[in-house]
């Protein structure tokens, strides 16, 4: 089996220290003045935003500020990039439409952030959540790839037209169509790109040293 073999078993590294007591997570960090950020997220998988009110959390005990997608464009924030941009199969360009830090007028999936809380104790931040209003106007909304490629599916991006960024060819496609050719596996070569992505959620714990 190769360096990277198709379900190859992975030694773990981590177990003594998490079975003997001696793990670290973030929530045994406590820094003087430390604050904690929660977030509202969307339980609509397609909406638009007609309104959020978030008069009542803003005044509510600990709160220390409440941020909405608004906020983000009054302040000149950008959106996510995408880190590793992948051409389709004819070299064109993958579209970008930018992952929201904040949703802005309409969400996208269920768990889209809409909101996002800055309190004391992360037990103030989860009050405040619930005094945040949202008027949503649910939208069209599909749950499968087949239902996502229909002629009259939701558009859920502009510019991603027929809800399809890119096409492919990977894998078994690509060896099939190349023995189709009269190539035997020995004359292929399959470059394995490793594309990163986390598997667990990251909670981090920043201090400010300064503020310029």
């Amino acid at each position: 089996m190769g360096k990277f073999g198709m379900g190859q078993p992975v030694p773990r590294s981590e177990d003594p220290r998490l079975l003997t007591g001696r793990g670290r997570f973030v929530a045994d960090i406590s820094l003087p003045g430390e604050t904690y950020a929660m977030f509202l997220r969307s339980p609509h998988a397609h909406a638009d935003i007609a309104d959020i009110d978030t008069g009542a959390a803003a005044t509510a005990p600990g709160v220390l500020a409440v941020y909405t997608g608004a906020d983000t464009v009054a302040d000149g924030l950008g959106d996510i990039p995408c880190a590793v941009p992948v051409h389709g199969r004819d070299g064109s360009r993958m579209p970008r439409p930018g992952r929201r830090l904040l949703a802005r007028n309409r969400v996208r999936f269920v768990g889209d952030t809409v909101a996002m809380v800055v309190a004391e104790t992360v037990e103030q931040a989860v009050d405040a959540l619930q005094l945040i209003h949202v008027d949503y106007r649910a939208l069209p909304a599909v749950a499968t790839m087949d239902d996502t490629l229909a002629i009259d599916a939701p558009q859920l991006w502009e510019g991603v037209p027929g809800n399809v960024e890119k096409r492919v060819e990977c894998g078994a496609m690509v060896l099939m169509t190349a023995m189709e050719a009269g190539l035997t596996p020995d004359d292929i070569y399959i470059d394995p790109i490793i594309l990163p992505v986390n598997v667990a959620p990251k909670q981090p714990v920043n201090v400010m040293e300064a503020i310029r």
